[in-house]
């Protein structure tokens, strides 16, 4: 049947398949790789790389792509920076059939976003080919990237939201020594009223830019609500632990007095990641802030045993 089709568009349209439909732009790109290599080759099969300014006419390593890359984008933004290669190298090698992937291209002001189309179209234990197509490009942050920016990024301070929070926790591998930070502002209340909600608003932004500005791979931002935030820290002592957490409410001291000449403490409760899921490392992390408030602020809280040290 397919055969048949195949002739009807030749017979009626004077149309090759291969030449005049499948393999037409050059900017659409199809090539494939193993995905299991270290450094996975593109081998291209039809579409001209030049036309997207990527030099090469060789099979060439998704490594040597990564110049032409631009990693302050918009998605880097929310699942972060530092990390944002790593994390595209760990979905390409999570492919099992049919996923969709975004890749940014230095383009002037702005990036040159790729939407590809990757296929298993074999596996086994030692090798898994993936078939990939360049389906679209786009000058425009895609919407689903957009809409993924709604969804786990806090409009007002773009840190991660809440939501996010949760994704992360149930997603994430690093639980080996790892802590949840729950931060609330002491005199958040009284800088409302000295000074308004939009200069409160402001306070907001300008500790999370702070944050934004010292971004580590494995230190993650996130508003959860009004004036609380929340860290999520991997390879972490005990001892590095207490010393982030303190830092963290002297950057913020040293954040509000920058702003406004106003003396803002911070409380923070502590809990250890594993064996705990989102919920419960909330609950015991936010418990252990109000520890933290009891002793009438500014001071870090962790709970552990069923206790508060």
């Amino acid at each position: 049947m397919k055969q048949e089709n195949i002739e009807y568009l030749k017979e009626h349209y004077d149309m090759e398949v291969l030449d005049d439909v499948l393999f037409k732009d050059d900017y659409h790109l199809r090539f494939f790789l193993d995905a299991e290599e270290e450094d996975p080759i593109i081998r291209l099969i039809s579409g001209d790389p030049q036309a997207l300014a990527i030099p090469f006419e060789r099979p060439f390593s998704v490594n040597e792509i990564w110049p032409y890359v631009e990693e302050d984008n918009a998605l880097a933004e929310i699942e972060g920076r530092q990390t944002f290669k790593r994390d595209f190298m760990q979905k390409l090698r999570n492919i099992r059939r049919d996923e969709l992937l975004y890749l940014p291209l230095k383009r002037g002001d702005s990036p040159l976003w790729l939407s590809i189309a990757f296929q298993c179209v074999k596996s086994s234990g030692e090798s898994r080919l993936l078939f990939g197509t360049i389906i679209a490009t786009s000058e425009t942050t895609p919407q689903y990237i957009e809409h993924y920016q709604k969804t786990y990024q806090d409009p007002l301070t773009n840190l991660f939201t809440r939501e996010t929070l949760k994704k992360h926790i149930e997603a994430s591998k690093e639980t080996e020594d790892a802590y949840g930070l729950y931060i609330d502002l002491d005199a958040f209340k009284t800088f409302n009223d000295r000074f308004g909600h939009q200069a409160g608003d402001m306070l907001l932004k300008k500790i999370a830019e702070h944050f934004i500005a010292h971004w580590e791979y494995n230190v993650l931002y996130y508003r959860v609500g009004g004036d609380e935030f929340f860290v999520y820290i991997y390879n972490f002592t005990e001892d590095e632990m207490y010393e982030r957490a303190e830092k963290i409410i002297e950057d913020i001291r040293g954040v509000a007095i920058d702003f406004k000449d106003f003396d803002m403490s911070a409380s923070v409760g502590v809990a250890s990641v594993p064996g705990r899921d989102y919920y419960e490392l909330l609950d015991v992390s936010d418990k252990a802030m109000y520890a933290s408030k009891e002793k009438g602020g500014a001071s870090v809280t962790l709970y552990k045993e069923g206790a508060f040290f």
